[in-house]
């Protein structure tokens, strides 16, 4: 293979006749680590080129990015040049998939009632976090472009998101910095978020939790200046209180009340409030007293994102924290929320007790499926009484309580019965799975009423459970698994998926099974013009009148960059007739990809 191609000629203009060696050779190479660094270059410089001609946008600028960063230690220039094509590319398609988004949105809507969507791909994050990742100064450039056309103004306030009036360039500046300390790089992560730190919002403070979890003495360096600001700024108000006060008592969990959209409450990971340094709190609660008494009277809290109801539901919810660390400031709040009271509607004056703040232990809460079959032993309308066992069903399960089973059998309606009993069925496997309980998912998958990809999924993540115990079983099992695999129409990018899964687990067992099964995933591929070759996932859905259940998880194994990487690294020129074996457009690239990838990319 040629490494010389016209991407490269292009880029470098009079630099022409740049051989391989002269861009992929180090210092004690053998000849064959060099020989294998050329021809992934040579890959990847050939799929840039193709990659401009490509007619799916997600496509195109996701491979022109993935092959930058994998160029980058080769080529930097090269690099550079392909992730601003990349960019160009993924504004255009992010803008193509949220108006795609819209209409089927408004299609469910209009059908059911109920809309359901996976998570999109937001395309130009992703190219930022690869380019951010290599140089910041490309990096800021993203950022900066992402900043200029269409943004709203991130000073308004009030319009009732949960990002509280953050624009979205700041969005996915903190997107990026959590990025990197998730993947260890602090020092870059603290750089690209501090200037999305000027105002309180929930991806700042959770930024902020992020950090502190590595790095406490810098996180509340930065959470200090950033109250000090909020404390300055006019414009603060109580949802900015509520959202400053989690990040030393309900760190990941930010509560807000907006006079347009009611109470919220986000959640993430069970975290304990932090042990900070008295002084700091005290100082927070101080400027938050200041901020929830700045205006003097109560019309004046109606230009306020919170309004009078929201004001006065977050003082009353935050009243225990300031008995119980600054007490001198509790009248001025108290008499403040009386004020407050008289235009709060009655419906919401109980609503500071949703995830509130209190000195006293709380009362248990009520079990919400007993409840439920509570109500439905009083409703006499048999339908209206299925759809109470279906969703208390759905709810258990969620739960992990063992009485879902027991209420799916309630069920009389026949096909709400299998609809319920299959989901609850496969969440039962997903539970066993993750709690390494191989023996129960397998038993329940193979009476259960399971599609072939849910029951081979399962089969294979059983083996692999089984593989460092029980070789000869885990075998067992991934041959039942490859059953079903072949059970999946040629068409259906399942059928690949699940071939590709038990391909990856060979890869560990039987390495020339492996190879063996690649050659069924390469025709099973070609035969799915919607397999893709990455973004594997399990999605598993139910409607009824009552709302909407899902539940979905990335599935790695579904991925070919995982077995075709570990492939490459035994035989690269076999992998590399595998690549060349593949005519579906958007898997080539991500086979082409990962056997590059496995060349030029130190793993982290």
């Amino acid at each position: 293979m040629n490494a010389q191609t016209s991407l490269g000629q292009q880029e470098r203009g009079k630099k022409k006749d740049a051989q391989p060696s002269q861009r992929t050779a180090r210092p004690h190479d053998d000849p064959l680590a060099a020989q294998r660094r050329a021809t992934a270059a040579s890959l990847l410089t050939s799929l840039a080129d193709k990659a401009r001609s490509f007619r799916d946008g997600t496509l195109r600028a996701r491979t022109q990015a993935r092959a930058a960063d994998a160029l980058w230690e080769l080529d930097a220039e090269l690099a550079r040049t392909l992730f601003r094509r990349a960019w160009a590319d993924a504004d255009t398609a992010d803008r193509e998939i949220e108006r795609k988004r819209e209409e089927d949105r408004k299609a469910q809507l209009a059908s059911s009632g109920v809309a359901m969507q996976s998570a999109a791909p937001e395309l130009r994050a992703e190219v930022l976090r690869l380019a951010g990742r290599r140089d910041r100064a490309l990096g800021e450039e993203f950022l900066a472009l992402l900043a200029q056309p269409d943004e709203k103004d991130p000073a308004q306030t009030g319009a009732g998101d949960l990002s509280y009036g953050i624009s979205a360039a700041e969005l996915q500046r903190l997107g990026l910095a959590l990025k990197l300390l998730e993947e260890g790089d602090t020092a870059r992560a603290v750089q690209f978020a501090e200037p999305a730190l000027g105002r309180a919002s929930i991806p700042s403070l959770k930024f902020l939790s992020a950090l502190r979890e590595k790095d406490a003495a810098s996180a509340d360096k930065l959470f200090t200046t950033l109250f000090a600001r909020a404390a300055a700024d006019p414009d603060s108000d109580a949802n900015t209180v509520s959202l400053l006060i989690s990040y030393v008592f309900t760190p990941f969990r930010y509560f807000t009340s907006y006079k347009t959209s009611g109470t919220g409450m986000a959640s993430g990971p069970d975290t304990l409030a932090q042990d900070v340094a008295p002084a700091l709190r005290s100082s927070l609660m101080r400027a938050a007293a200041q901020i929830l008494l700045r205006p003097t009277m109560p019309q004046e809290y109606d230009s306020t994102s919170a309004g009078r109801s929201g004001s006065y539901i977050i003082i009353k919810r935050l009243l225990p924290l300031f008995e119980q660390h600054a007490p001198d400031l509790t009248a001025a709040l108290n008499a403040r929320a009386a004020s407050l009271l008289p235009d709060v509607p009655e419906r919401l004056r109980t609503a500071e007790a949703e995830g509130g703040f209190s000195l006293t232990p709380k009362p248990a809460p009520r079990d919400p499926v007993q409840t439920a079959l509570e109500r439905a032993e009083r409703t006499t309308g048999t339908a209206e009484r299925d759809e109470i066992y279906a969703v208390a069903a759905l709810n258990a399960t969620f739960r992990n309580d063992p009485r879902a089973a027991e209420i799916v059998d309630k069920i009389v309606d026949a096909d709400l019965l299998r609809r319920v009993r299959s989901f609850t069925d496969f969440a039962f496997v997903q539970n066993a799975l993750d709690k390494k309980d191989a023996e129960a998912a397998v038993a329940r998958a193979r009476k259960a009423d399971l599609t072939s990809l849910q029951r081979a999924w399962t089969l294979e993540r059983a083996a692999d459970l089984l593989a460092k115990t029980d070789r000869s079983g885990a075998v067992v099992l991934l041959d039942e698994a490859l059953a079903e695999a072949r059970r999946i129409a040629d068409d259906d990018p399942g059928r690949a998926q699940a071939l590709l899964a038990v391909a990856t687990r060979y890869e560990k067992l039987d390495r020339a099974r492996a190879w063996e099964l690649m050659n069924e995933v390469v025709k099973a591929a070609n035969s799915a013009p919607t397999f893709t070759g990455e973004d594997g996932e399990m999605s598993v859905r139910f409607k009824s009148k009552r709302g909407g259940w899902m539940t979905s998880f990335d599935v790695e194994e579904f991925n070919l960059s995982g077995v075709l990487s570990a492939l490459a690294a035994e035989d690269m020129n076999r992998a590399v007739q595998l690549t060349d074996g593949i005519t579906n457009e958007a898997a080539r690239v991500s086979a082409v990809l990962a056997v590059a990838r496995s060349v030029l990319v130190k793993k982290s």
